[in-house]
């Protein structure tokens, strides 16, 4: 592909899904190659002040110098503030962006429902960054250990769990000896497994890479209770790294599902 042809790059830090924070160096590695090539970074930053570690430092691209010529970044306010379903956040960076931004979202009336935004504006004033950060950070980095735990004590080695560095999703490989079934991946599999038996939905990584059959995305969302619940109902039902069976029948149970629901107009 001609590099010409290249508008703009996505750019997710903290990662999702891995959890995973780009460094001083990479971002300012980004916006030197941006501004050689000419193209817009898009750094999309929807955890950015939940860490795990004390060592670990969120940069925003736009601290890096000259990003502003070439750059823009998103911040989430729904994921962070605990506002879930009301999807807003933030935009910042190149002004020449924001303004096509500002020209598009009033030409196709492209707008955030009032009580989305009051709702934002009030979690931003009641909001103390110095007492509340410390005690988010503790609390997320505790149910993120608390979970890894417990997929530890079904038999997951710590190489098959990728502990994340930031944010509240993490990667978890499933059971190496799970086949694939009827055109459904082990992993895939393995998901509809835990839903239809345990109630309980995990996540797939196919749509960040649909050539990947080994990953689960773990997103910590709940409280330590609802936590405590979910690792008891995967035990229950034989949930086990080492010895865990799928039924032969699973993969022609999840096609039925598949085409009951998705037979009519979808």
């Amino acid at each position: 592909m001609p590099e010409k042809s290249i508008r703009f790059m996505y750019f997710n830090s903290p990662c999702n899904p891995t959890g995973k924070v780009a460094g001083r160096e990479y971002l300012n590695q980004l916006v030197q190659f941006a501004l050689k090539h000419e193209i817009l970074i898009l750094h999309d930053m929807d955890s950015w002040y939940t860490t795990h570690n004390s060592k670990t430092d969120l940069i925003n691209i736009l601290e890096i110098p000259d990003a502003k010529e070439c750059s823009l970044t998103v911040l989430s306010l729904s994921k962070e503030f605990g506002l879930p379903g009301l999807r807003i956040g933030l935009v910042a960076g190149n002004d020449y962006v924001i303004n096509a931004i500002r020209m598009h979202n009033s030409t196709f009336s492209v707008m955030i429902p009032e009580v989305c935004q009051y709702a934002a504006k009030a979690a931003l004033d009641n909001f103390n960054a110095e007492q509340q950060k410390p005690e988010i950070n503790e609390y997320v980095s505790y149910l993120i250990q608390k979970s890894i735990a417990g997929w530890q004590s079904m038999g997951w080695p710590p190489e098959a769990i990728d502990c994340p560095e930031a944010g509240f999703k993490y990667l978890l490989s499933v059971p190496p000896h799970l086949q694939s079934q009827g055109g459904f991946t082990a992993v895939e599999l393995f998901d509809y497994y835990i839903l239809s038996r345990a109630y309980i939905k995990l996540s797939t990584i196919r749509s960040f890479n649909p050539e990947s059959h080994q990953y689960i995305r773990v997103i910590i969302m709940q409280n330590e209770a609802l936590l405590d619940e979910a690792f008891r109902r995967m035990k229950e039902i034989g949930v086990d790294y080492h010895s865990m069976k799928l039924p032969d029948s699973l993969s022609q149970e999840y096609t039925t599902l598949i085409q009951e629901n998705m037979s009519g107009d979808f």
